[in-house]
């Protein structure tokens, strides 16, 4: 692997033209978070020749932000790096793949968290290029989701008041680990309070298909777990994780990661946490605990492990009741082969939104995997968030594992379909 870090190709403006703005309205301060999204579920082309080229941006007013991209990624000819920047005024978080060229570990998901504080309006934007030719890969179900927050400390630089509070951190350094046991790959020191938190990392090891493990620790003990699996330099892949911590005192909150061939390397992580006021947590399908008061209002599930036994259609394996109103949903899923190649597909359901994960399997080097969704809606009536899967290897071809469903309410939501 390159050890060096690429540099930022050219300045943003020059390298992205000729595609859709949305541009968000201010609005009047609510009691829960602005939230301002754009997604696109179809495939589009991504560009070739290691330069970064616009996928989807939207506009948004001055104030704080903390900023999620999901999305999947397809390689058709060829295996080829692929990176993807989550940019806003001079920031940017970036993350690297390497889908292969068709089949088995085709569709790789790719997460990116970002925090910034516009003092104008300003562009948020997903740009991506793969270092094979136009075409070669391609990117769908891209949903990019900024949330407002009042005080914002982004790397150790706080800037705003009032609710919610937001911290965020990332790491571009290049980590390298000779155990197989969990080490910190990143760390925030949190205030007392409840805090939803989410961790993104991406790297890859000499070995093919090792099982890498992520968790989300806290003093009150483990919030969040998944895996995934690194591949061989520079094979590299994603994890994320996502949960809830709560904090008598101020703490420290870490993200922890260990891999199963006991050498492996991280290119870059990031951390952000948003407090919470009202929390409404429990397992998906069962009774909902509630603490805490005002705003914002999160609702949150887990479920799993469990087998995807559908081959025909999707089939629930989580549903998280929500309240009229507008939310942003997240959901996160591991899975395991179980026989044969499983092409396993997700589906994340609000009402008529929807986002999809799908991945490719086999019980050799790519017997683990991820994906990340996400999307937003505004429904009238109480509803559901529902996550269903199939895989196309019959009874018992893939299992799941670490379910998390997360949603935010939006006092006030814009989401545009670019599509």
């Amino acid at each position: 692997m390159d050890l060096n870090k690429l540099q930022r190709v050219i300045a943003v403006g020059a390298i992205l033209s000729g595609v859709l703005l949305v541009q968000a309205t201010p609005v009047d301060a609510a009691t829960d978070p602005t939230v301002i999204a754009v997604h696109q579920n179809g495939a589009v082309d991504v560009p070739g020749g290691s330069v970064l080229g616009r996928i989807a941006s939207m506009v948004v007013p001055a104030g704080n932000w903390l900023i999620t991209a999901t999305a999947t990624v397809i390689g058709t000819t060829g295996v080829n790096r692929l990176e993807c920047q989550l940019i806003a005024g001079n920031e940017f978080y970036k993350s690297r793949t390497r889908p292969s060229g068709g089949g088995v570990a085709s569709y790789e998901p790719i997460e990116l968290v970002l925090a910034h504080h516009f003092a104008k309006k300003g562009s948020v934007t997903l740009a991506c290029y793969t270092d094979g030719w136009l075409g070669a890969d391609l990117i769908r179900d891209v949903h990019v989701t900024a949330v407002q927050v009042g005080q914002l400390n982004d790397n150790g630089t706080q800037t705003g008041t009032g609710s919610p509070r937001a911290y965020y951190t990332q790491d571009t350094s290049f980590r390298g680990w000779t155990n197989n046991a969990y080490n910190l790959v990143e760390s925030l020191r949190l205030p007392p309070g409840t805090w939803l938190v989410q961790g993104v990392a991406w790297g890859a090891s000499p070995t093919d298909g090792d099982r890498i493990d992520c968790q989300i620790a806290a003093p009150s003990g483990i919030a969040d777990q998944s895996f995934s699996a690194f591949y061989d330099i520079p094979g590299e892949r994603n994890v994320s994780v996502e949960g809830v911590v709560t904090l008598t005192g101020t703490g420290g909150v870490l993200v922890n990661c260990k891999d199963a061939a006991g050498l492996w390397l991280m290119d870059g992580s990031a951390m952000s946490a948003m407090q919470v006021g009202t929390l409404k947590y429990g397992p998906l399908g069962g009774g909902v605990t509630t603490t805490g008061s005002g705003s914002p209002t999160v609702v949150g599930g887990f479920g799993g492990p469990g087998g995807i036994t559908d081959t025909a259609s999707l089939a629930s394996v989580g549903s998280l009741s929500l309240g009229a109103g507008s939310w942003f949903v997240n959901s996160r899923l591991s899975f395991q082969a179980g026989a044969s190649t499983p092409n396993v597909t997700c589906q994340l359901k609000v009402s008529t939104a929807k986002d999809q994960g799908r991945v490719i399997l086999d019980t050799g080097t790519n017997l683990y995997n991820f994906t990340q969704m996400s999307l937003t809606k505004t429904v009238s009536a109480a509803t559901n968030a529902n996550v269903a899967c199939n895989e196309s290897a019959g009874p018992l071809g893939a299992g799941y594992f670490d379910l998390k469903v997360f949603a935010i309410k939006a006092g006030s939501l814009t989401d545009t379909d670019i599509d």
